[in-house]
C-alpha cells in the first residue's frame, strides 16, 4: 500500500471530523440505559464516520462499556435502554433479533475486553471463526477454512494453521487478542468497536496491538469506535475523543484539543493523571476522590465532589452540554469563567 493511497494515520488526526472522516456509519443520539429503575447512562449522543476512529474515555463505571453493548443491541436483560442508535439505516434499539443477526459480526463486530474470557474454550479458534463467516455467508466449510487461517495470519500470527487447531487455553493473551480481532474482522464489517483491546497485555503486546489496529484501520477505511482508559493508545488512534464520567458525556473534542488543551475539568484531571504515569513532573498523581456511584449520581454536576474548581452552585444546578467556540462540547456551569491550564508541552 503506497503513502499516496493512505496518508498517515497521524495527519488525519488534525483533520477537523467532517474532514476526516466518510459517510457517517453510526448516529447515537440521546442514549440512556437504566438498570433496576436506575438511569446509569443518560444522553449519550456521538457519531462516528467511514474511515474514523472515535475514542471513548473515561474511569472504570463511567458507562463506556455499556454504551458499547448498546450500540450492539447486547445489553443484558435488565438493562432497559432508550434513545436511538442508527447505524446503516437500521434503529439497533428497536431492530428485531433476525435484524441483529444479520449485522453483528457482518457489518459491526465488537472486541471484547479479556479475550481468554471471551472465547469460547470448547471451540477451537478456527472452528469459531468458521462458525463466524459461515452464519452470513454460504460457503464450504474448507473455503470458510481457508479464509480464517488467512484472518489468522494477517493479524500477525506465526504459524496461523497451527492457531487454527488451537483452544484458547493454549494461546497467550496477545495471541488470543490477535484471534479475537481476526474474528471479529474475519466477514469485512463496517464499523468495529474495541472495548479496551489492550487490557492485561504487558506494553510490548500492546504496542504490537496498536500497531495492528492502525494497519486495519488504513487498508480497510475501517470505522473504529475505541473504548479505552489508555491514553497513548487514545493519542495513537483517534482523530476524536468522547470523555463520559458517571453515564454522562462531559466533552468532545478533537483528540490534539483533549490532550493539550482539555475543555471540561474532568477531562483536564484525566490528563493530569496520565501525565505523572508517562513522567511528567507537573501531574497530579491521580484524581481526588473516587468515582461517582451512577446508580446515585450526586447532584448538580455529577463530577462537582471531586472538581478543583467547583462552586457552590454546581452542587444544586445540573449542567448542559455547551458548545464552545473552538466546537468542542463541554457539560460545565463554569464554561465561561474557568481556564483551564493548557499542557503545551504533551507530545500528543
Amino acid at each position: 500500500m503506497s503513502d499516496e493511497a493512505s496518508p498517515p494515520l497521524a495527519t488525519r488526526l488534525d483533520l477537523p471530523a467532517s474532514q476526516a472522516a466518510g459517510e457517517t456509519l453510526l448516529e447515537v443520539e440521546h442514549l440512556a440505559i437504566s438498570i433496576r429503575g436506575a438511569q446509569v447512562v443518560s444522553d449519550v449522543s456521538l457519531k462516528v464516520g467511514a474511515g474514523e476512529v472515535v475514542g471513548l474515555v473515561g474511569e472504570s463505571g463511567s458507562g463506556k462499556t455499556l454504551t458499547g453493548l448498546g450500540v450492539l443491541g447486547l445489553l443484558p436483560n435488565a438493562a432497559k435502554p432508550t434513545g436511538r442508535v442508527n447505524f446503516l439505516g437500521v434503529d439497533m434499539l428497536n431492530a428485531s433479533k433476525k435484524e441483529l443477526r444479520a449485522l453483528r459480526g457482518a457489518e459491526v463486530s465488537m472486541i471484547f475486553q479479556e479475550p481468554l474470557s471471551s472465547l469460547n474454550p470448547s471451540f477451537t479458534v478456527g472452528r469459531q471463526i468458521v462458525h463466524v463467516i459461515r452464519a452470513h455467508e454460504e460457503p464450504s466449510v474448507r473455503e470458510a477454512s481457508v479464509r480464517a487461517v488467512q484472518r489468522l495470519g494477517e493479524v500477525g500470527l506465526p504459524n496461523p494453521g497451527e492457531i487454527f487447531h488451537s483452544f484458547p487455553h493454549e494461546l497467550s493473551g496477545g495471541m488470543a487478542q490477535r484471534a479475537m480481532i481476526a474474528m471479529a474482522l474475519a466477514c469485512e464489517p463496517k464499523l468495529l468497536i474495541a472495548d479496551e483491546p489492550t487490557t492485561a497485555l504487558d506494553a510490548t503486546i500492546q504496542a504490537q496491538i496498536m500497531e495492528l489496529l492502525q494497519r486495519v484501520v488504513e487498508e480497510r477505511q475501517l470505522a473504529v469506535l475505541l473504548i479505552s482508559h489508555n491514553m497513548a493508545l487514545i493519542s495513537e488512534m483517534c482523530g476524536r475523543v468522547v470523555t463520559m464520567y458517571c453515564g454522562q458525556v462531559v466533552s468532545m473534542d478533537s483528540t490534539r484539543g483533549l490532550l493539550n488543551a482539555p475543555s471540561h475539568p474532568y477531562a483536564w484531571a484525566l490528563q493530569q493523571a496520565a501525565r505523572v504515569e508517562f513522567g511528567a513532573e507537573d501531574g497530579w498523581g491521580g484524581i481526588k476522590g473516587v468515582p461517582a456511584n451512577p446508580f446515585a449520581p450526586p447532584s448538580g454536576c455529577r463530577f462537582h465532589p471531586r472538581c478543583p474548581f467547583a462552586e457552590e452552585r454546581c452542587a444544586r444546578e445540573e449542567p448542559a452540554l455547551v458548545e464552545l467556540s473552538s466546537g468542542a462540547l463541554r457539560r460545565c456551569l463554569l464554561h465561561d469563567e474557568i481556564k483551564l491550564p493548557v499542557l503545551e508541552d504533551w507530545d500528543a
